[in-house]
Parts: C-alpha cells; sequence; structure tokens
C-alpha cells in the first residue's frame, strides 16, 4: 500500500516558521526545515532534554547551542518537547 505524504503543516514562531510535520531525529536532537522571516531557508534544531536550540547559518554551518532567550524560543522548546514525550 502507498503511504500518504502528511500534510506539511507549518508553525509560527517570532520571526521562524517551522515545518512542524518534518521534524527528524538527528544525534539525539529534533531537527526541522525552517524558514526565517528574512526569507531564508534554514533549519533548525532542538534538544529537548538540554533545553537548547541551534539553527544553521547563512553558510549551512551549525551555529552554537543556546539556551532560549525570547517568548517564542520558549513556547517552541515546550511545544516541541512536550509533543515529542508521548
Amino acid at each position: 500500500s502507498a503511504s500518504i505524504p502528511a500534510k506539511t503543516q507549518w508553525r509560527s514562531y517570532g520571526p521562524l516558521k517551522v515545518d512542524w510535520s518534518n521534524w527528524k531525529v538527528m544525534n539525539g536532537s529534533h531537527v526541522a526545515p525552517t524558514l526565517h522571516e528574512n526569507g531564508r531557508s534554514i533549519y533548525l534544531a532542538i534538544n529537548c532534554p538540554l533545553r537548547r536550540l541551534n539553527a544553521t547559518g547563512a553558510d549551512g554551518a551549525w551555529k552554537d547551542w543556546i539556551y532560549p532567550a525570547d517568548k517564542f524560543e520558549y513556547k517552541l522548546i515546550n511545544d516541541l518537547c512536550n509533543s515529542k514525550k508521548s
């Protein structure tokens, strides 16, 4: 039976639009394609046990892991990590 691809579900958090239906696990973190309001496509990574986040820069390389600072970053981590617990 052919599998029907899930509909892409975008969720907005601050300047980011996250492809919520496309989270993948990489090295113990959840990674999703994300659009920044400046038009750039980036990847966003969230490490639930450490409650930190990371993103790719303009060159496509990962930056440093950071603690959430903005409200939208806390909300993003909470929404994702709570949904992945089950």
